[in-house]
């Protein structure tokens, strides 16, 4: 069985038109696929941000509170290495 040329152009022609589609049906899946992980991506990233801005503002929160109890608490006036400015001996 002898194929023609003209055959041959059309059959090759098909085999380039089905690899084609073939190219185009695997970069669809792809490309679903990548969105999908950028959502998620994205998402986790929010979720971050605001853990990070949470624990920001607990930080700020408690290392306040800390400053405010260690100024609040009364000064011994003996064997106490923390003065402040208005009980500190004079020469």
């Amino acid at each position: 069985m002898r194929f023609t040329v003209k055959a041959k152009l059309a059959s090759a022609f098909g085999v380039v038109i089905l690899l084609s589609m073939v190219a185009g049906g695997v970069a669809y899946l792809k490309l679903n696929d990548m969105a999908g992980t950028t959502e998620h991506l994205t998402a986790r990233a929010g979720r971050l941000a605001k853990v990070a801005d949470l624990r920001n503002r607990f930080c700020f929160r408690s290392e306040r509170r800390r400053t405010l109890f260690w100024h609040s608490m009364p000064l011994r006036r003996t064997g106490s290495s923390r003065r402040s400015p208005s009980r500190a001996k004079t020469p």
